[in-house]
């Protein structure tokens, strides 16, 4: 990470050891909403680091992320960072505040028609909280960028297993924000939407474990057993070190997938995928030594450590789950054109 990317980081994980405590996290999951986190975040610029002239990269934005996953922030600081970004690229003025997005990967699922939206969207992350919802949708053959008011949808509410708002979303002919329609600029479409918003999940992720594992070798060392702490005995040795191996993979995953992306290399799309596939993958590894480390106190609702993995395991699932993407991958690199695989693989 550069310097840049050091200072975003720095000042986010100070942000979010402040005010995105355990507490917090259990009052969001009761419902309440962590207005404070939220003006902070907001104040401190984070909801617009992805546009372009925010003077922020995609490595520190992704900072910013794996910060936040650190500490199990419940907002929608990703789908916010996206929201804003996508709106920007189109020429939009989103309103002001908390916003999130509507994925669906695949063209068809939203259309428009006379700039009214008709469709539907399943498991949007904090829906019940946000001004509106970014989305990539269809005119005709052409992907548009639009935003609409949650107000005007028919909204069934969910939850993830973290306890997170994941709110289904129905629209017939559901009248758009005031300039909330424009036509998607190149390059843009349901899939770019849907690769960068599983990037952005696979750095929150990637925070979540190292806040697993920083919590588990600390418990290690804490915790005694037979006249030594349980870090001395081999076996618990071996845990943390497969744990420390799945977040050192993890975070390489995205470091490649985020310069791929900002170079607009040609194999960006691939590594995305392979990525989150690898992030998913790991998250359930993860999720299953700490609690392994911990025993039974990782499990109550005092100790922070089910907080974040229950995280893990909603997230790994989210955007494409790691079958998704490896399915993908594969059919991606097995289609005709693309060649033989081994040059694939092997490629730098």
């Amino acid at each position: 990470m550069n310097s840049g990317g050091e200072l975003a980081a720095a000042a986010a994980e100070r942000l979010f050891a402040d005010l995105a405590t355990p507490a917090i996290a259990r009052a969001a999951e009761q419902g309440q909403w962590p207005s404070r986190l939220w003006q902070a975040v907001q104040d401190a610029g984070f909801g617009n680091a992805l546009e372009a002239d925010s003077g922020v990269s995609l490595s520190e934005a992704l900072a910013i992320m794996r910060a936040a996953g650190r500490h199990a922030a419940p907002i929608p600081l990703a789908e916010t960072m996206l929201a804003r970004a996508l709106a920007a690229g189109a020429g939009l003025m989103p309103p002001d505040g908390p916003l999130t997005i509507g994925v669906t990967g695949k063209p068809g699922s939203l259309s428009v028609e006379n700039r009214l939206l008709s469709g539907g969207l399943t498991r949007v992350p904090f829906a019940r909280h946000v001004k509106a919802v970014a989305a990539v949708a269809r005119s005709g053959d052409q992907a548009v960028i639009v935003l609409v008011s949650v107000e005007v949808a028919r909204l069934v509410p969910g939850r993830n297993l973290a306890g997170e708002p994941r709110d289904d979303l129905g629209f017939e002919k559901s009248e758009l924000l005031a300039g909330g329609f424009a036509m998607a600029p190149r390059g843009t479409d349901e899939a770019w939407l849907l690769r960068m918003a599983a990037l952005l999940r696979g750095a929150q992720m990637v925070g979540a474990m190292e806040a697993a594992l920083a919590m588990s070798v600390r418990y290690a060392n804490e915790r005694s057993q037979f006249g030594r702490p349980i870090g001395r005995f081999q076996a618990i040795q071996h845990q943390l070190a497969a744990l420390g191996g799945e977040v050192a993979a993890s975070a390489a995953m995205i470091d490649a997938a985020a310069e791929a992306v900002s170079v607009e290399a040609m194999h960006a799309p691939r590594a995305v995928a392979a990525a989150k596939a690898r992030v998913s993958e790991a998250a359930g590894h993860a999720a299953t030594i700490a609690h392994r480390v911990h025993g039974a106190i990782g499990f109550t609702q005092e100790y922070a450590v089910q907080g974040l993995t229950r995280r893990l395991l909603s997230w790994r699932d989210e955007f494409g789950a790691e079958a998704d993407w490896q399915r993908h991958l594969g059919r991606d690199i097995l289609r005709p054109e693309a060649g033989a695989v081994w040059p694939l693989l092997s490629a730098p």
